[in-house]
C-alpha cells in the first residue's frame, strides 16, 4: 500500500493519514474511465482530497464499504486526535474501467507525513470511492497482526 513511511513515528503517521475533522465539500462526480478518463481522473482526485479532510459522516460515503467501516474509523480518529489531515493527489492512473491507482502525499497541520502514498480507488455504483484496501491497511497499521473489524 505505501512505499516509505518516513521517520515520524507510525501512530503519528497513522493519526495523521486517517479521517476526520476537517470540512469538506460535497460528493464526488461520477464518471466512468470508459467514458472519460480526464474526467474520471478529476474525480477520483476530487475523492481522495475530500476523504481526508471531511468528517467521519461524510468520509464513509467516500469510501469503499464506508458505512460497514465504523471500528476502523473509531480507530483512526482516536489516534488522530486534534491534528488536521489533507491529502494532495500527484497521479492518477486507470487500471480497469472501475479501478485506478492513486499517488497522494499525507499532510498533518499542513506538513508531509506521508510524501509518496500508494492507494486505490474503485467505480461502483456510479461514483469514484477510496478504495477499502486503502484505508484498512492504514488503520491495519496501528494493530500490527491483529484484525480491524470490518476490514
Amino acid at each position: 500500500m505505501m512505499r516509505k513511511l518516513s521517520v515520524v513515528p507510525l501512530t503519528v503517521i497513522l493519526a495523521a493519514s486517517l479521517v476526520a475533522c476537517g470540512g469538506g465539500s460535497g460528493g464526488s462526480p461520477s464518471t466512468s474511465p470508459t467514458s472519460n478518463p480526464t474526467a474520471a481522473k478529476q474525480a477520483i482526485t476530487h475523492v481522495y482530497e475530500t476523504f481526508f479532510s471531511s468528517p467521519i459522516p461524510q468520509a464513509k460515503q467516500l469510501l469503499e464499504d464506508g458505512p460497514s467501516l465504523s471500528a476502523a474509523f473509531t480507530i483512526a480518529n482516536r489516534l488522530k486526535g486534534n491534528a488536521t489531515e489533507s491529502a494532495k493527489v500527484k497521479s492518477v492512473t486507470l487500471t480497469g474501467p472501475t479501478t485506478a491507482d492513486v499517488k497522494y502525499e499525507l499532510d498533518t497541520n499542513g506538513s508531509p507525513v506521508l510524501p509518496s502514498a500508494d492507494g486505490k480507488a474503485v467505480y461502483i455504483n456510479g461514483k469514484w470511492l477510496v478504495a477499502k484496501a486503502t484505508f484498512c491497511g492504514l488503520v491495519g497499521l496501528a494493530q500490527p497482526g491483529k484484525p480491524v473489524q470490518g476490514c
